[in-house]
């Protein structure tokens, strides 16, 4: 959803990393091989801070 409204906006603007990766992460369990035969584990940085971005250039498409 997010990635829906942020592709058809090509400004830069400050973006949360893992705000972004989270989503991104969940599309790939929609791969039946990826969701059951692939072990994950997720290390993101609370701490991180923002960053400007172009959103749709760094989205998985």
């Amino acid at each position: 959803m997010v990635k829906l409204l942020h592709d058809k906006n090509g400004k830069e603007e400050w973006g949360d990393a893992n705000k972004m990766m989270k989503p991104e992460i969940r599309f790939f369990d929609s791969y039946l091989y990826f969701k059951h035969r692939i072990e994950k584990r997720y290390h993101l940085d609370p701490g991180i801070r923002k960053m400007k971005m172009v959103y749709g250039d760094l989205a998985l498409r």
